[in-house]
């Protein structure tokens, strides 16, 4: 009887791996191959001529197109091909674009990549680099933060950016300097450790020594130490046509804490600025100093100015701004209101003081929490419309909670302005109210912020909030109405209510967006 063969040895794991993996049609191809019998759809070819559109189409119509596409996806592009790459890393792509440098960063890590990665930057796009923001970190050198380890090595985006500003091309420069914490024994989360002071003191002039053809500067929440110093380099800088300066300060103080005698080099600065359009002052202390320099000025153009104006202090009373007046006859008056420390409010005649026969106010901001409750939006859109109804462009006015609805007086009031394209008004606005004023200023607004929208009911007694439907059909009718994208401001109001901290916080978002 023949016996049977011996059984083969069954092969290990590693070698049925090869054996399947080097047969024509392994395993994993059957697998991802599935039923020859299911219909498969035939994936979308591009034609040769839509290759050819793509392909050859010219360098200055390929700038074009890439201007609008964002920032952080112009690095996809330039992988589509070799023509997208070269356009994209070797053209004027990005001389339009406001390129953002944020050193600000909670940890040593995330704070040396960002540096690699605008130094990177720097050397390969640096050169086509017009318009710049900055967000310097200003932590203390010789704090010691677990979270911000070697605190010392934020001088390399000081060095990042004077590589930037190598040539002079920049046009537009705006820095913030941002603490990243308020130590007890520091103040504001500044110090005055040479460490730290030399620089920002090593930067603020390379900027003046590097960029003398800068045309639009902003400088905010500069601290104490360096504010001279700033003074003293702007007067270099004689093409500036925009200058915004945004003094950091203690909160509780009016007054700025000024490290040396400034008061006279602010006059100074503007007096030899012959290109100087216009002028935009925050937690700047006014004083006569200013207005007589711009009134003795003979040959600065100056077209806007932006105050803020605190409720103890009304820079349009002192006399030398009657010169400033005549001088500037089509000036331009930006107001935002805040709360001072003598005074948190204001009354209605003082208000009324900063409404000026002589000004030619463009934009208007109050707060009912920063006014007095005898002060409603109807008295002061009358008070506006005797003076400056073929002026006024932007309107924000934010009521406090136990104010009265939005009135359909105050409905026509605004439609009179012809040159009204921006309004704000929050908290409280009805239906009804917001449809008869986008209807009344279609084709006129620019932008509509709205804070909170309630149901329109014969007694007012009874408002309640709108539902999340009822929303979206009143954005849709209001977008209609106005003829451009339209939407709540604060898409969670529905699930939240709405008190005077958030009113406030609204506020100071609308004044920091058109400031």
């Amino acid at each position: 009887m023949a016996s049977c063969p011996p059984p083969m040895p069954s092969p290990c794991r590693r070698c049925y791996r090869v054996k399947v993996s080097s047969s024509p049609l392994s395993a994993q191809q059957f697998l991802r191959r599935g039923d020859s019998s299911r219909k498969r759809k035939s994936p979308v070819e591009w034609t040769p001529s839509k290759k050819a559109r793509w392909n050859h189409l010219p360098d200055t119509i390929l700038v074009e197109v890439l201007k609008w596409i964002p920032q952080n996806e112009l690095g996809v592009c330039a992988q589509i091909s070799r023509q997208w790459y070269r356009v994209v890393y070797s053209t004027g792509v990005w001389e339009d674009r406001e390129i953002l440098f944020d050193f600000s960063a909670f940890c040593s890590i995330e704070y040396n990549g960002k540096c690699e990665q605008y130094e990177w930057f720097v050397e390969r796009m640096g050169r086509y680099v017009r318009n710049a923001k900055l967000v310097l970190n200003l932590v203390c050198s010789r704090l010691r933060d677990p979270r911000f380890r070697g605190a010392a090595c934020r001088r390399q985006q000081y060095e990042v950016m004077e590589r930037l500003f190598e040539g002079g091309r920049l046009r537009s420069l705006q820095i913030d300097f941002v603490p990243q914490f308020n130590p007890p024994h520091v103040y504001m989360g500044y110090c005055a450790h040479q460490d730290c002071t030399d620089p920002v003191q090593n930067f603020l002039k390379k900027i003046s020594s590097s960029l003398p053809g800068l045309r639009r500067l902003s400088v905010q929440c500069l601290p104490d130490w360096h504010w001279e110093l700033l003074l003293r380099t702007i007067p270099t800088m004689t093409n500036l046509e925009k200058l915004e300066m945004n003094h950091k300060r203690h909160q509780p103080f009016r007054i700025v804490l000024y490290m040396g005698d400034v008061h006279g080099l602010i006059p100074a600065a503007l007096s030899n600025m012959s290109t100087l359009r216009v002028l935009k002052l925050a937690n700047v202390d006014v004083q006569d100093t200013l207005w007589h320099a711009l009134a003795n000025h003979s040959g600065i153009p100056l077209h806007q100015l932006t105050m803020v104006a605190y409720t103890d202090f009304n820079p349009f009373s002192l006399p030398t701004w009657e010169r400033v007046a005549q001088k500037f006859p089509s000036l331009c008056v930006e107001l935002f209101f805040r709360h001072g420390q003598q005074r948190l409010v204001l009354r209605k005649s003082e208000f009324e003081s900063f409404l000026r026969d002589d000004i030619r106010l463009k934009t208007l901001c109050v707060s009912q929490g920063k006014l007095c409750r005898e002060i409603a939006m109807i008295d002061v859109l009358q008070t506006v419309a005797e003076k400056y109804t073929d002026s006024l462009e932007t309107f924000l006015f934010f009521q406090s909670r136990g104010q009265p609805m939005v009135s359909s007086k105050e409905v026509e009031l605004i439609r009179r302005f012809p040159k009204l394209a921006e309004v704000a008004i929050a908290p409280v606005i009805t239906d009804k109210r917001l449809k008869q004023l986008a209807k009344g200023c279609r084709g006129q607004l620019r932008e509509l912020l709205v804070r909170s929208v309630l149901k329109y009911m014969p007694d007012a007694n009874k408002l309640v909030k709108m539902e999340a439907k009822e929303v979206s059909n009143l954005e849709t009718v209001v977008t209609r109405l106005l003829g451009y994208p339209w939407e709540m401001s604060s898409p969670s109001w529905a699930e939240r209510e709405i008190n005077a901290e958030g009113d406030i916080e609204f506020a100071e978002a609308c004044m920091e967006q058109y400031m």
